[in-house]
This record gives structure tokens, C-alpha cells and sequence, in this order.
């Protein structure tokens, strides 16, 4: 159950995990996968369907 926002207590900025940078390369990685990772199958939906890669650069789809 969610409170009002006046009742939140703010505790600050929270530092960035990974950089601005890596995170527009991974978003434009991803729409590149989204563009052209899908096949033919309409059937179903799988979780990691082209998000597995290989550390030599190979997309596994």
C-alpha cells in the first residue's frame, strides 16, 4: 500500500550504478534486438529471447 508523498522521507541523491554512457549503448543494443531479433514465431514469447550474447560478440537467437 503506497503513502501520500508528503509523508516520504527524502533521503538524497542516489549515486548512478552504471554510466549515462553505457546505459544509451545498451538501450540502443537493445532496440537493434527488438528490430531485428525476432523471427518468424508469433507464438510464444521467451524471456532472453535475444539478449544472450556470446563474450566473442555472437548473438545467440
Amino acid at each position: 500500500m503506497s503513502q501520500p508523498t508528503d509523508t516520504w522521507n527524502v533521503v538524497g541523491q542516489v549515486p548512478a550504478v552504471v554510466s549515462q554512457a553505457y546505459s544509451d549503448e545498451v538501450q540502443a543494443w537493445l532496440a537493434t534486438n527488438r528490430s531485428c531479433g525476432r523471427r518468424d514465431n508469433t507464438a510464444y514469447q521467451y524471456l532472453l529471447r535475444a539478449l544472450v550474447r556470446c563474450w566473442t560478440g555472437f548473438v545467440y537467437r
